[in-house]
């Protein structure tokens, strides 16, 4: 995927090729040649589907094919490849898939990036993201008073919130969506997207080409490079306006989950992000199988944006995975 601040890059690219072929600096091989024109040809845009404009279609990203040949990237492949395949050989991990992208160049690099899993508490990223689109008509939104009535949603979780919305207490959207992206509580995240519009919801998903299903109570349906792309469209806010874009990543790297990716990486270093955890569960309502999940946007050096998604039987295994592919990708090229 290559987004706004990639298009600089597409475009030097594209006048070195063309100098070259047309100029007679065309040194390369035929096939060389080639495969360059297969890849630029292979670019597409991701428009935004649900503008309300008649003249214009607003580009959100470009989508563009993984290049696992560039040098500097083809060691982290190598590496997070050899970590997954150990992992699973000796019983702690299932599956696992892990997209990096470099924020400053575009380039990305992925490990069974395609694989689908529950997105959990991913989920609650784009209930952020509706809620702020929504603020941009109507700033009022966010004293709207909502109430979550019911169980606490909260119970069931092995990584539990530290703080979270009571139920039957009547609390603003602004301290809703606080505590759901803080402390991931689900209390504060019922209320919300009960009071949701589920079309303007379904929207941002599909305005992204991701398949929504029917049913979003359980199964595999969001891959690490598709939902990679909400954190883009937040990093260049080419869907929010740059205040929103850069409120949600603000509040997210409040997040107090501390035992994945951030774990991975240097102390004090800012990183953007949201986790999701999710259980399988059988006919006696015994656990199957577990998955961890933790995508965001480290602020090292370099901004890169890391996902990693897991399955296994152990959650203390699958922070581990998580945390040591983040250690070894912030070495790599943080």
């Amino acid at each position: 995927m290559i987004n706004y601040k990639d298009r600089s890059t597409i475009l030097v690219m594209v006048v070195i090729l063309v100098i070259g072929i047309t100029g007679g600096y065309s040194y390369a091989h035929n096939s060389d040649i080639n495969a360059q024109r297969t890849l630029f040809s292979a670019i597409m845009p991701i428009r935004d589907k649900t503008s309300s404009y008649k003249y214009v279609s607003s580009l959100l990203a470009y989508d563009v094919p993984e290049n696992k040949t560039i040098a500097e990237y083809k060691p982290l492949h190598d590496m997070i490849s050899s970590y997954i395949s150990t992992q699973k050989s000796n019983g702690k991990l299932t599956q696992a898939s892990v997209y990096y992208r470099s924020l400053d160049k575009g380039n990305w690099v992925g490990v069974n990036e395609n694989e689908k899993y529950v997105p959990a508490s991913l989920f609650k990223v784009p209930i952020l993201m509706g809620y702020l689109k929504d603020a941009e008509e109507d700033p009022n939104i966010m004293s709207k008073k909502l109430k979550y009535e019911g169980p606490d949603q909260n119970a069931n979780e092995s990584i539990k919130p530290s703080a979270f919305a009571q139920p039957g207490k009547e609390y603003d959207v602004k301290s809703l969506l606080d505590y759901m992206i803080k402390y991931s509580d689900n209390n504060a995240t019922y209320a919300l997207f009960a009071a949701t519009d589920k079309n303007s919801f379904a929207e941002i998903f599909s305005d992204l080409g991701i398949v929504l299903p029917t049913d979003l109570s359980g199964g595999d349906f969001i891959s690490v490079k598709d939902y990679s792309l909400f954190f883009r469209i937040l990093y260049n806010s080419t869907y929010l306006t740059k205040d929103f874009s850069d409120q949600a990543l603000g509040l997210m790297t409040q997040s107090d989950f501390n035992e994945g990716i951030v774990a991975g990486v240097p102390q004090g270093t800012v990183v953007a992000h949201k986790f999701g955890e999710y259980a399988a569960l059988d006919s006696n309502g015994q656990t199957t199988e577990r998955e961890l999940h933790d995508c965001g946007i480290v602020y090292g050096p370099k901004a890169y944006l890391l996902c990693v998604m897991t399955k296994g039987q152990n959650l203390d295994d699958l922070k581990t995975t998580i945390q040591h592919i983040s250690e070894q990708v912030y070495k790599t090229v943080g």
